[in-house]
């Protein structure tokens, strides 16, 4: 049964994970030799995230991907310094773990502002395009997008 959270767009709430195929390291981005990422989570219900750092040239300021499979809505959420030490990638996930616990329904310009309210940085964006974490949790949520592949 679905909990009536309506995060993005109207939901058709996927299923268990089918046999993973991928392993989430595979998702881990490298720039010039250098990991500029971690591994993604499955945050439960069709949803990842994946955090990426600015050790690298020409990359923005730290940041979160939060990705409902289904649909294919983003957000991105710039990751900040919390007073109580924890690393800020993971109070961001957390943040998002909470909105998807509450039950409430929340658009996705809500959970941008509920990012923005802490002094993280946030936007959504939509893509026709699977991505790494979604292939390698969600494989079956890829419906019409262009399928992820690894680069080379």
């Amino acid at each position: 049964m679905r909990r009536g959270l309506c995060l993005f767009a109207a939901l058709a709430v996927a299923g268990p994970a089918l046999a993973q195929e991928l392993e989430p390291q595979v998702c881990v981005p490298v720039l010039d030799g250098v990991e500029v990422g971690e591994a993604p989570v499955d945050l439960g219900d069709g949803f990842v995230a994946q955090s990426f750092e600015a050790v690298a040239a020409g990359l923005p300021d730290p940041f979160v991907v939060f990705t409902e499979c289904d649909s294919g809505f983003r957000l991105i959420a710039g990751r900040i310094e919390f007073p109580d030490g924890r690393p800020a990638p993971e109070q961001l996930i957390d943040v998002m773990r909470e909105a998807l616990a509450s039950g409430e329904s929340e658009t996705g310009q809500d959970l941008v502002e509920r990012f923005i309210d802490l002094g993280a940085p946030a936007q959504l964006r939509q893509s026709n395009s699977e991505n790494c974490p979604c292939a390698v949790f969600y494989p079956e949520a890829r419906g019409e997008k262009t399928p992820w592949e690894a680069p080379e």
